[in-house]
């Protein structure tokens, strides 16, 4: 033929053909495979070019009258489409000597490639591509577009605000690349998408959701991100087991003014008027408040308790069902007031317990500052810790045995200090015999199924 690749067999006639030395295509040397004294076969060189076919014998040299015209096979790229997409998605890269595609490659991180003719390959965008040049490559060359090919980077989630939330809760994702997200998974459960940003997607927790710690999971069609480490908690709660001191929660509850450690003892908003001079200022609404002077020498750290309204042994059974210890927190948002200074560095240095009140008995947290501060989010300007603790730290005081967390009848705190002297069984302390002033308030005192809850 008068055109060939390198590596075609090309035959060559003539005369006097017997006694060839030499061919060359273009000054490229080829490899003589036969000859007679009428033909010639040889191999079209690799480093042939275009131009005459020289051939030499003992006589002298020849050339042909036409030019040969090398053909080549390498890959040659002229486009691919689209010019920008996420991991995930499909291009496709249009060229010539695109057959038996050994490897494409984005910015030399390797694709899949999901089909592939003589003028055609189609590939998905890996993970971890970058922008830049896209590459080719055949067992006949290597192939690099002119142009490059723009990553889009896919979606990370970096908070989950807030980190708990009921059947119907409105919850907030934040991270980044998060306008194309058209799916919100809490564990297995489709949720509702309401908004999205390019920083967040906003979603409702479905109801059939599992209650407990669920993953979350975001897509934006070709692409799914899950939440890995960042905890999500699908919670409940028991409107029996709620103390806010407003509204439809003001409930009943237990506990009386203790005569020795505790001037104070009551809602705020029944003592604004009352003379008691350390109201810290209400996170919102109404709070229960006590304050006094305290004495270890009364009753050792213990200055007083609250408790929500006691109900039957079972009655909170179907909330609480065959849940463990792990799976059940008890909930306070708490302000200490003013501590003496150096007050808390001791492991010692109680400040406040918890309490699950059955009918033998109780199981008790009793809790110091480092123990306060892991579990809550504050203090914030005004003095309250938002905490949510749960009931496998709480320890068994009065050797009921094991949890029958189905038998609980109610949750308490008690108000804890292990400073000051003095004082008499039954007569009111005060500062003249070594009392030092406390106070103490509490907010939002209630029990969650499933995680802690996350104050706003």
């Amino acid at each position: 033929p008068l055109s060939g690749s390198a590596s075609d067999t090309i035959t060559i006639y003539g005369s006097l053909l017997l006694d060839v030395t030499s061919v060359s295509f273009n000054e490229a040397q080829a490899l003589i495979i036969s000859n007679s004294l009428t033909e010639l076969v040889a191999v079209v060189p690799e480093e042939a070019t275009s131009g005459k076919i020289q051939v030499t014998t003992a006589q002298g040299e020849t050339q042909s009258e036409t030019d040969f015209e090398v053909v080549s096979t390498a890959p040659l790229i002229t486009s691919f489409t689209p010019t920008s997409a996420k991991a995930g998605e499909m291009v496709t890269i249009t060229g010539i000597n695109l057959t038996d595609a050994v490897e494409v490659m984005i910015n030399e991180v390797s694709a899949t490639i999901a089909s592939n003719t003589e003028t055609e390959i189609e590939f998905t965008v890996p993970v971890h591509a970058t922008s830049g040049k896209i590459s080719v490559a055949t067992s006949q060359g290597l192939a690099v577009s002119s142009t490059d090919f723009t990553f889009i980077e896919s979606p990370t989630i970096s908070s989950i605000s807030p980190i708990s939330g009921f059947y119907g809760d409105n919850i907030t994702i934040e991270g980044t690349n998060m306008s194309g997200i058209k799916e919100v998974f809490v564990g297995f459960q489709e949720a509702t998408i309401l908004a999205t940003t390019e920083t967040s997607v906003e979603f409702t927790i479905p109801e059939n959701s599992k209650i407990g710690i669920n993953g979350l999971t975001i897509g934006d069609g070709n692409l799914t991100v899950e939440s890995g480490d960042l905890k999500f908690y699908v919670i409940k709660n028991d409107p029996d087991l709620i103390q806010t001191f407003d509204g439809a929660y003001v409930g009943a509850y237990v506990g009386t003014k203790d005569p020795e450690e505790t001037t104070f003892f009551g809602q705020s908003n029944e003592l604004a008027s009352s003379g008691a001079r350390h109201l810290p200022p209400a996170i919102e609404g109404n709070y229960f408040h006590m304050e006094g002077f305290c004495s270890s020498q009364i009753a050792g750290t213990f200055i007083h308790q609250f408790f929500t309204n006691a109900q039957e042994t079972g009655f909170y059974s179907s909330f609480i069902g065959d849940i463990t210890a792990e799976d059940l927190f008890v909930n306070i948002q708490v302000n200490l007031g003013a501590l003496p200074e150096g007050y808390g560095e001791n492991d010692s240095d109680y400040v406040l317990g918890l309490r699950l009140r059955f009918a033998e008995g109780n199981y008790g947290y009793v809790i110091n500052m480092d123990e306060l501060k892991a579990a809550s989010f504050g203090p914030d300007e005004n003095g309250w810790y938002n905490a949510s603790f749960p009931v496998s730290l709480f320890l068994d005081e009065d050797a009921l045995g094991t949890f029958n967390l189905g038998d609980l009848q109610r949750i308490g705190i008690v108000a804890r200090r292990a400073y000051g002297t003095g004082g008499v069984t039954g007569v009111e302390l005060d500062g003249s015999e070594g009392g030092i002033a406390y106070s103490f308030s509490f907010d939002n005192l209630f029990a969650t199924v499933g995680g802690p809850y996350s104050f706003k």
